[in-house]
């Protein structure tokens, strides 16, 4: 359990139980939490937002927060998230589609233009965990009585992102919309990828510069799968679950009982999860029929409705843009702030979390040279001792002070001589 701050905390997670009161895992296997979808403020508050610019969230005033008034400053941060890994399968019309690891796409390039009326087709949810595990009452308890089934609330795999898309030579051109248009044959590229769930050891730099938050991914050490298996077309054989996928190999799966583990893995799937909804779906021509949530996002253009040509590396930095926002958010359980040194998590910190950071400014800085400025003074003192003495010689000239009155300066102008001033 996560320790309580100043104000209402939310997870990334919503959950149900297996029993209404108190739970021991432990002392009793029957009675257990088990993940049954993202949180809505993740989802909506955080993920939803992020998509809509694709760009990190950023606090309010942050940049003064960590390198004060007028100054800039970055550091880099080193920490383990979730991130998801992309390879190219197949690139061209009618091209052979290669494997993903052991998992086999479940289309080819027919779907995509010119072949088929697609230019981006998604399967994202193959495996997904199912949002009904158990028939359950509405508080969400099971009906059934224990011992319920061995893979109740398990994550047996971790759904792969299978995309197709089309790419063209020039995006800002208007391309074909349909077979019997002219150039549909030679328009469209199709492109076929997938992208798997993994944990990630992120290197980061984040830059404040004039107050405005930026970073750059130095590195990314992909560690493992976050569900390590592989989904198959057979089904749970257990026929009280609602759920019944099924992956091998078993041992793999992360279990309700295995609390911590469990807990991580939850989370790490709802972010993945986020990210999935966004992208799946198709785009059908010739209507430019959008039918995922790209249509809100910077991805599809306005022209042709095309995705970006560099697609999987756009999956990745939105997915990683979420995962920073995270860290603007004070609200979510796994936030620590330094500003009072306590953690909202149950992470202890120490030696590993210091990181360095390099402040700077930029001030106007002026540079004298003796020499020339004892020149200066000398002459300037020169000039104004020369002034005081040629006003004193007039004065002396003249008797009186003349003074500097509009009528005084036009009668001075109008004079042919100056001595003439002095007897009038």
């Amino acid at each position: 359990m996560s320790k309580r701050a100043d104000f209402e905390l939310f997870e990334l997670s919503a959950w149900n139980s297996t029993y209404a009161g108190d739970i021991d895992t432990l002392a009793e296997p029957s009675k257990f939490d088990y993940w049954i979808g993202p949180s809505r403020q993740w989802q909506d508050m955080i993920a939803s937002r992020v998509a809509l610019s694709n760009e990190p969230l950023v606090r309010k005033g942050i940049g003064d927060d960590i390198c004060s008034n007028s100054w800039d400053c970055s550091y880099v941060l080193n920490f383990v998230a979730p991130g998801y890994k992309c390879e190219k399968l197949a690139s061209g019309i009618d091209s052979k589609v290669q494997s993903l690891g052991q998992s086999t796409p479940p289309f080819n390039t027919s779907v995509l233009a010119p072949s088929g009326d697609m230019v981006y087709h998604a399967m994202n949810d193959l495996g997904e965990y199912g949002d009904s595990q158990i028939p359950s009452d509405d508080l969400g308890f099971p009906k059934q009585s224990p011992p319920f089934p061995k893979n109740l609330g398990a994550f047996r795999t971790e759904p792969i992102m299978w995309i197709g898309y089309c790419t063209v030579e020039n995006y800002s051109k208007s391309q074909p919309n349909w077979d019997d248009v002219e150039g549909w044959h030679t328009a469209y590229t199709p492109v076929i990828f997938g992208c798997e769930h993994y944990e990630v050891d992120y290197t980061i730099q984040f830059n404040y510069i004039g107050g405005v938050q930026s970073h750059m991914v130095q590195n990314r050490d992909y560690l493992r799968k976050v569900v390590n298996t592989t989904l198959t077309s057979e089904m749970d054989p257990d026929r009280r679950l609602n759920d019944r996928t099924k992956a091998v190999p078993e041992e793999n799966y992360v279990y309700p009982s295995d609390v911590g583990e469990y807990r991580l893995t939850g989370a790490y799937h709802s972010l993945g999860y986020a990210l999935r909804r966004i992208f799946k779906r198709t785009t059908t021509m010739p209507r430019y029929d959008v039918q995922s949530k790209l249509l809100l996002t910077p991805l599809i253009d306005r022209l042709d409705y095309l995705l970006v040509k560099n697609l999987p590396e756009a999956i990745v930095q939105m997915y990683e843009n979420m995962i920073i926002s995270l860290l603007a958010e004070p609200s979510i359980n796994v936030v620590s702030w330094a500003s009072n040194g306590e953690p909202s998590g149950a992470a202890k910190g120490g030696p590993s979390t210091n990181y360095p950071c390099q402040k700077q400014r930029y001030t106007n800085v002026f540079e004298y040279n003796k020499v020339q400025l004892l020149a200066v003074y000398a002459a300037s003192i020169a000039l104004a001792t020369a002034a005081v003495i040629l006003r004193l010689q007039a004065y002396r000239e003249e008797g009186r002070m003349r003074d500097m009155k509009p009528s005084s300066i036009i009668a001075a102008s109008r004079a042919s001589e100056l001595h003439e001033l002095g007897v009038k």
